[in-house]
């Protein structure tokens, strides 16, 4: 019976906590590292989609993706807001196309997005 509780003790221990994932609102930056090296390229694609592996929206970015600095150097970024999103639950990648075609998918992020976030309560009082 002792085992079975220093047994279990250990998996409690070496179970990763889970915790709700933050919202992002259209002033969020999607950032990621470009290629270095390599041949030239013409620009990057943002894929989305409501199901993961499934990117059913794309947006080309071309060369308007820069540098923020909610990233950290060298990577670039794209605001949520320019992506028309309404609330609800994203998966995302990041492509880099030139001319000869189109890169294999980056590594995919969930993005839980929400349109507007509520003002701050103030004059809290007790009477």
């Amino acid at each position: 019976m002792k085992k079975w509780i220093l047994i279990l003790a250990l998996l409690v221990l070496l179970i990763p906590s889970l915790s709700m994932a933050s919202t992002y609102t259209s002033t969020n930056q999607l950032c990621w590292t470009p290629p270095v090296g390599g041949p030239p390229l013409d620009g990057y694609k943002i894929k989305w989609g409501t199901v993961s592996g499934t990117y059913t929206q794309t947006k080309d970015i071309d060369s308007t993706a820069t540098s923020n600095a909610k990233c950290a150097a060298p990577n670039l970024s794209f605001s949520l807001g320019g992506l028309g999103l309404t609330s609800g639950t994203y998966y995302m990648v990041v492509t880099v196309y030139n001319a000869v075609g189109e890169s294999v998918p980056s590594n995919e992020v969930i993005v839980p997005f929400v349109t507007a976030v509520p003002g701050g309560a103030s004059g809290l009082s007790v009477q």
